[in-house]
């Protein structure tokens, strides 16, 4: 009975754990990013802990709509690439709704969106957010999302 009991607590504690620990390391997954095209499996990987996450912020949410777009380049049927760009795109246009002066969820959406053959009608906010981006990395030429602005663009760095 008491083995029951200590093994029901730590059970407990282990659940607990779990619920509480949805943190996800943004940084790992930025950085993941960035080659996500090249690697499915860290790309899938990270995709399945962005799904978990029961209320994601907006930034986690734009980030798992980000690799389910990039999950299409690793899928073989045209119907199966369509939809996961489409939802893709849908959790990324609702994150920049929920946070629109978010400048990394704006990279996001516009990196995808680039991406995207614009016979597909989905990429509406290209010219609306390179507008935003480059004026971010004029007005903070520092920032290490300037920086990363500034490479997409192949801007100088120094700008």
């Amino acid at each position: 009975m008491k083995k029951t009991l200590i093994a029901f607590f730590v059970l407990q504690l282990v659940t607990v754990g779990l619920v509480f620990s949805q943190n996800i390391d943004l940084e790992k997954i930025r950085t993941v990013y960035a080659n996500a095209k090249d690697s499915e499996k860290e790309s899938m990987f990270f995709l399945s802990q962005l799904a978990d996450i029961k209320s994601p912020s907006p930034i986690e949410q734009a980030y798992h709509g980000a690799f389910l777009a990039i999950k299409a380049n690793f899928a073989y049927n045209p119907f199966s690439k369509m939809s996961l760009v489409q939802d893709g795109m849908k959790k990324i246009n609702s994150a920049a709704k929920l946070d629109p002066e978010n400048i990394e969820i704006r990279y996001l959406r516009y990196t995808i969106q680039n991406e995207i053959p614009r016979i597909l009608n989905l990429s509406d906010n290209l010219i609306e957010d390179k507008k935003l981006l480059q004026a971010f990395a004029d007005k903070h030429p520092n920032h290490e999302m300037s920086l990363k602005i500034k490479g997409y663009f192949n801007l100088p760095a120094n700008k």
